[in-house]
């Protein structure tokens, strides 16, 4: 994704002399933005993608990961979005149970798992 120099952002804020309007923006220049489903690099082991509810204590977080048997491999994002995986010692079908079990909990707004994971 190409980054915006500090010079180019500086020249944002002063007046053009020859306009009003702002200079156009660089060719090349990407939206920056993502969404749950683009594509992207995953942690290793990564297999579900969770949201707690506003209001979940870190507490919580680790009491609920630690009864699910599942570690944190990324996270929180920027919105909130934490990436797991199974623990080392953890079977697939342990992983399957506890993704239910996460949607079951109202402590939870957003349980999936990720392409190709239980």
């Amino acid at each position: 994704m190409p980054t915006l120099s500090i010079q180019w952002v500086l020249t944002l804020l002063k007046p053009h002399p020859r306009s009003a309007a702002p200079p156009a923006i660089p060719a090349g220049a990407a939206a920056a933005y993502r969404t749950l489903s683009a594509p992207q690099a995953l942690p290793p082991a990564a297999t579900i993608r969770v949201v707690f509810a506003p209001g979940v204590t870190m507490a919580q977080v680790q009491a609920m990961l630690a009864a699910a048997r599942l570690q944190v491999r990324a996270g929180p994002s920027e919105f909130g979005v934490w990436t797991l995986g199974p623990a080392a010692d953890s079977s697939a079908a342990a992983t399957e149970a506890a993704l239910r079990e996460l949607r079951a909990t109202s402590a939870v707004q957003f349980a999936e798992a990720l392409t190709g994971a239980p």
